[in-house]
């Protein structure tokens, strides 16, 4: 059976196993499934190796010509202008810079059928002509709201690449959203070490009194800003162990954390009299809040190990999701009221469907963790309903980017 189970879906199946054989360490049916998967000839093995660094090292480049594009065409990195189609390159495509490359690297990595590779392209192709012809006049809400999605949408793209095949399978999803949280990670680490190593550069050529910060910046640190996310990509899959040991670290730590500020911050908030129902900005902070809480909340449903139930993580995973559905329903109520008090309008209109969407994830989860609770369901069950979602995230960030502008005249 698990030979047939290998041939059917061998991505997810390789995906899958570490996690099961972290709550079955003994089976020697496993412990022969994974020295089978992990074998391969030296030699050939180093032959890959050197090919995929080579590989990214090729993309890396592509990212830092990309990036450079729109400075040939008189973008100015010190300003930006949505007015001006030259000073809105960078805010438009910057998700072109390197996502592409990433989803190049899981192409090529994986190796999935013509269709995919056809389909991964022409989502590329199609959104970037789109951005770049589509009008745009004031106030520009339409094109503000246009950027913000894009990256989004196009990570979804990646997330395609990154399944390749086995695109349809529940496991492979809930492994691209551990890989976008380790990805997260190393992209921060390496940016940090890029700041610290720019700092150091334009202080020392201070000392010899040339002020170097504009070419510094116009070319080592943008190139280096978008190389960073696909050499972030490289580590991650090169170093999971490493992301495995590491990152369910962060989660025991920010978790009781963000659940501790959330209800502090939600107590203040009442006691003060201050509201997202009067207070535009308020609501946009409201709803940031909530998008950071639910991707801690996914990225730790991710990251669990499938032991059990754990006494204190999984309970406070839990209390952190109704907290959530909580600033949801508050953010929701202000929306609708802000609608029904000032009309429709593009940036209404999509906050009112991402938070009816993460209302319904939400929700979901809720249910889901009940379950386990219960003891009715286990705990993959909370893992898969994730990314069940996922395909409508998808369609509702394609309507704001692409149906937003045509619908309310391009302003």
């Amino acid at each position: 059976m698990l030979e047939k189970l290998y041939h059917q879906k061998p991505q997810a199946f390789t995906s899958s196993l570490s996690r099961v054989l972290d709550r079955y360490p003994d089976s020697p049916v496993l412990a022969t499934w994974k020295a089978r998967l992990s074998y391969a000839p030296f030699l050939a093995d180093r032959s890959k190796e050197l090919v995929e660094l080579l590989t990214i090292v090729g993309l890396c480049l592509l990212a830092g010509i990309a990036a450079k594009l729109p400075l040939a065409w008189g973008f100015d990195v010190w300003k930006v202008d949505f007015m001006s189609p030259s000073q809105a390159a960078y805010p438009l495509n910057f998700s072109f810079f390197f996502l592409p490359m990433i989803a190049a690297y899981y192409l090529i990595r994986q190796r999935p059928g013509p269709w995919i590779v056809l389909a991964v392209a022409a989502m590329f192709v199609a959104t970037f002509v789109g951005i770049n012809l589509m009008p745009a006049q004031a106030p520009w809400q339409t094109r503000i709201l246009s950027m913000l999605h894009l990256p989004f949408f196009l990570w979804l793209v990646v997330g395609l690449a990154f399944a390749g095949n086995d695109w349809r399978s529940l496991p492979v999803r809930v492994d691209f959203l551990r890989y976008t949280g380790e990805l997260f990670i190393y992209t921060v680490l390496i940016l940090l070490g890029g700041g610290v190593l720019t700092g150091f550069t334009l202080a020392i050529f201070q000392l010899i009194g040339m002020d170097i910060q504009r070419t510094y910046v116009s070319w080592v640190a943008v190139i280096g800003l978008f190389a960073a996310p696909v050499v972030a990509t490289y580590l991650t899959e090169k170093k999971r162990g490493l992301a495995d040991n590491f990152a369910p670290v962060l989660s025991y730590i920010f978790t009781p954390l963000f659940l501790v500020t959330l209800v502090v911050f939600l107590a203040v908030m009442a006691a003060m009299g201050k509201s997202p129902y009067t207070d535009r900005n308020f609501l946009l902070m409201f709803n940031g809040m909530l998008g950071l809480v639910i991707a801690l909340v996914v990225y730790n449903i991710s990251e669990r190990k499938l032991t059990g139930v754990s006494r204190v993580f999984d309970p406070l995973n839990g209390v952190l999701i109704l907290v959530a559905i909580a600033i949801d329903a508050i953010a929701l109520s202000a929306i609708i009221g802000r609608l029904s008090s000032y009309g429709l309008s593009p940036n209404r209109i999509a906050l009112l469907g991402e938070n009816l969407l993460l209302l319904a994830n939400l929700l979901g989860l809720a249910v889901q963790y009940g379950r386990f609770f219960a003891n009715r369901v286990r705990f993959p069950e909370v893992e898969n309903w994730t990314v069940r979602l996922l395909p409508l995230y998808g369609a509702w960030l394609a309507v704001v980017v692409f149906l937003f502008p045509v619908l309310f005249g391009y302003a």
